[in-house]
């Protein structure tokens, strides 16, 4: 906030130096003039056009840059299906009955049209792993889950198999980087047998499925905030623990499916405060301020664009007035509206050249350092850098397109008449 004020302050001040300092150096008598025309240096009102279109390339370019590397992340693969997702978190206050009653509440949400699939499972954990009771500790994340954790979200299985309803307690699927760590391929993986938790229990490994991903792509210093630290699924049945949530597949009626979940959540949990997420909404949180700084850079766009297109319609309604007498002897010898634009628009093109050639350098750098903050990332290419030029070359278009058109049909003897 602090950063942007600070950028809208000195764009005012800016954009009123140049008027500011011709009224403090003109001649009062000389500002009563109805046809005088400007005299002086030309550095100064130059190089203020040219830095108002360069800020319009500048903001272009990295509002185009933040938009597509976030769509990219948005639209990237995770390596499972979270969308309409929805997590129950359990309940604050579980009676001795927590464990069935949840068995039931899922059972009776299932006959809702909204929900297509339940799952009962645990929070992710902490989880202490070991290759061998006399291995060094890795860390882990795991999840204590009942069978079809695979299939609810479309987990890619590269070896073995998948939980079976009533499964023996004493096995595991890891994914492909969690079966890295304990140094196995993923076909040797399958018949191992690892140990986890405090108490070190051994567990056989007989399932092994894709990487997927729920760090988010920001850079972090510490590597496995970035890759990942693999994961275990480790079976148990639903009555073994009172601190499972519940998460429910959802039709298209996410907001009406939330309020019935809610509604019947309260029912079977009185007393407690129904608390519901959607696994897309927690995935994007990490983003939240690369969307408001989305919003922030598309809105300066569009103020640098409007003032870049005040500054070209004075300086060509200026330029108009200057060559007023110009245009009428090119006229009245002749001229044609190719040659009479050349002298009109000259300038400006120069100005609009040095602006885009120093403005996408700027970009470029400054879109660099954006994109450094993530571990994955989009490439640059044409689109990027064809669009601010394009953009501009339109607003110098359409901005003098009416003052030339005044230009060409000017009678030549009454622009010959001004002096």
């Amino acid at each position: 906030g602090l950063f942007f004020s600070a950028v809208v302050l000195l764009g005012i001040g800016i954009t009123g130096l140049y008027p500011a300092l011709q009224s403090f150096t003109t001649n009062p008598t000389r500002l009563f003039a109805l046809h005088a025309r400007s005299v002086g240096s030309r550095i100064l009102p130059s190089f203020l056009t040219t830095s108002q279109y360069m800020f319009a390339v500048v903001f272009t370019f990295c509002a185009l840059i933040v938009h597509h590397q976030l769509t990219y992340i948005f639209d990237k693969d995770l390596g499972f299906d979270q969308r309409n997702a929805l997590f129950v978190n359990p309940a604050l206050n579980p009676t001795e009955r927590y464990t069935q009653d949840l068995q039931n509440f899922r059972d009776k949400v299932l006959n809702e049209s909204e929900i297509t699939e339940a799952l009962i499972t645990s929070q992710l954990l902490d989880l202490p792993a070991f290759k061998d009771p006399s291995a060094g500790l890795m860390n882990l994340d795991g999840v204590v889950t009942e069978e079809g954790f695979v299939t609810f979200f479309k987990h890619k299985p590269l070896a073995g198999r998948d939980f079976l309803r009533n499964d023996r307690d004493d096995v595991v699927i890891l994914t492909q980087h969690a079966a890295e760590r304990f140094g196995y391929s993923v076909s040797d993986a399958i018949g191992r047998i690892i140990y986890v938790g405090s108490k070190k229990e051994p567990k056989e490994i007989i399932g092994v499925i894709e990487n997927f991903r729920l760090n988010s792509f920001l850079k972090t210093e510490n590597t496995e905030g970035n890759t990942g630290r693999g994961l275990v699924l480790i079976y148990s049945k639903p009555e073994k623990s009172n601190s499972n949530v519940l998460i429910l597949k959802v039709g298209n009626d996410t907001e009406g499916a939330m309020a019935k979940v809610e509604k019947m959540y309260n029912e079977f949990f009185p007393g407690n405060a129904f608390s519901g997420f959607y696994f897309e909404d927690i995935l994007r949180n990490p983003y939240n301020s690369e969307r408001v700084l989305r919003s922030q850079i598309s809105f300066f766009t569009f103020v640098a664009i409007g003032i870049a297109c005040l500054g070209l319609l004075g300086m060509m309604s200026n330029k108009v007035v200057e060559k007023t007498r110009e245009i009428g002897i090119r006229k009245a010898l002749g001229a044609g509206s190719g040659n009479l634009a050349n002298v009109l628009l000259r300038s400006a093109v120069q100005h609009l050249l040095i602006a885009v050639v120093a403005g996408l350098g700027i970009a470029y750098f400054l879109s660099l350092q954006y994109l450094e903050r993530y571990s994955e990332r989009i490439s640059f290419n044409v689109f990027h850098f064809g669009i601010p030029v394009l953009l501009l070359a339109g607003i110098l278009g359409a901005t003098v397109s009416v003052l030339l058109v005044r230009a060409f049909h000017t009678n030549p003897v009454e622009a010959l008449r001004q002096e």
